[in-house]
């Protein structure tokens, strides 16, 4: 009897390769020259519009936060993706108080200045109790928090 010898398609899906590589923390965008933090692949692939036609699971991106740029994802070797490929607005690109400033829970600055703040304890206790998905939602693939806090001493 003859028996055909079974590939093992555990791996077939993984970026194992990506995982392994030590990857650099931050890197500088091409267009406006400020350090930008390195995303996660996860976070391209729910943000950006098309993502099997831009985004090479070999590549390291980075997250390009800057309002005065249009950039928002990039790589080393001059990928640039902009933000009229991305899904969603970019509230880290918008200046007013209708800005995103939760993605998890759409949630803009406004809201929370309505609240008194207390939103902000609200989003607190969600991301306390791991009810938040700021890997896929949020296009800097990190928690809200710290840019919110850092974003109202601005206001």
């Amino acid at each position: 009897m003859y028996h055909r010898k079974q590939k093992n398609m555990s791996n077939c899906c993984s970026n194992q390769n990506i995982q392994n590589k030590r990857h650099k923390k931050t890197s500088v965008c091409p267009k406006d020259g400020k350090e930008c933090q390195l995303v996660e692949y996860s976070t391209l692939l729910f943000q950006v519009k098309k993502p099997w036609k831009f985004i090479d699971n070999r590549q390291q991106y980075y997250f390009c936060s800057d309002t005065g740029c249009d950039v928002v994802y990039f790589t080393d070797d001059g990928q640039i993706i902009s933000i009229n490929e991305i899904r969603n607005p970019v509230g880290h690109k918008l200046k007013g108080d209708d800005a995103i400033a939760c993605y998890c829970f759409n949630i803009n600055y406004q809201d929370i200045k309505k609240s008194d703040y207390k939103l902000i304890d609200f989003i607190k206790t969600q991301t306390l109790n791991k009810i938040c998905a700021c890997v896929s939602h949020n296009p800097s693939g990190k928690c809200c928090l710290g840019e919110i806090k850092l974003r109202l001493r601005t206001f």
